[in-house]
C-alpha cells in the first residue's frame, strides 16, 4: 500500500510545521509529477521543508495522464493526476470534496489529511498525541476543518486512547 498524496496535504503539513509526522503517518508516500510541480510552484517561506521531503521520502510516481473529464469536474492538475495514477493498492490522499467524490465513484481508495492522521495513530505509525497535535497545528495555521470533521476526529482520537 502506498499513500498517493495531493499537494494540499503536503502544503498544509509544511505550514503547520508537521512534515515529519506526515512522513511517518504516510509511509510509504508518493507524489505525481503534477503534484511535484505544484509543490515547487507554491514553495515559499510558509512551506519549509517541502523540497527536502521530495528529495528524501516523497517518491515520484509515474502514472496515467488525467483526461479532460477530470478538469471538467473542476479538479486541479494535481488532484486529477492522483486519480489517474492511483493503483488498486494505493490510498489517494485528497482534501477537496469534488476529488474525494470522484475517487469514491471510481472505486479508488481514498482519505483526507485528517483521516490519514487517524489511520496513522490507529496503526501505530504516529502516536495519538501527535495526531491530536497535528490537527491543532493545522487548525492554528489556517487549514480549514469543519466543526463536524473536527468533532469526529476528536472522537476517533478518544477511542484510540481507550
Amino acid at each position: 500500500m502506498t499513500y498517493l498524496l495531493d499537494a494540499s496535504p503536503v502544503i498544509a503539513m509544511a505550514r503547520a510545521g508537521q512534515l515529519d509526522v506526515l512522513r511517518r503517518a504516510a509511509t510509504p508516500a508518493a507524489i505525481t509529477a503534477q503534484v511535484k510541480a505544484e509543490l515547487l510552484r507554491r514553495e515559499d517561506t510558509t512551506t519549509p521543508g517541502i523540497r527536502e521531503a521530495m528529495d528524501a521520502w516523497l517518491k515520484p510516481r509515474r502514472g496515467g495522464r488525467p483526461g479532460e473529464q477530470f478538469h471538467r469536474l473542476g479538479l486541479g492538475d494535481g488532484e486529477a493526476s492522483v486519480l489517474a495514477s492511483a493503483r488498486a493498492t494505493d490510498i489517494a490522499v485528497l482534501d477537496e470534496r469534488p476529488a474525494r467524490m470522484l475517487a469514491r465513484s471510481l472505486g479508488i481508495p481514498h482519505t483526507g489529511l485528517v483521516g490519514l492522521l487517524i489511520d496513522g495513530a490507529r496503526s501505530g505509525r504516529i502516536t495519538v498525541e501527535e495526531a491530536e497535535q497535528c490537527i491543532d497545528s493545522l487548525s492554528a495555521s489556517g487549514f480549514w476543518l469543519s466543526p463536524g470533521l473536527l468533532a469526529a476526529a476528536r472522537r476517533a482520537m478518544a477511542e484510540e486512547e481507550e
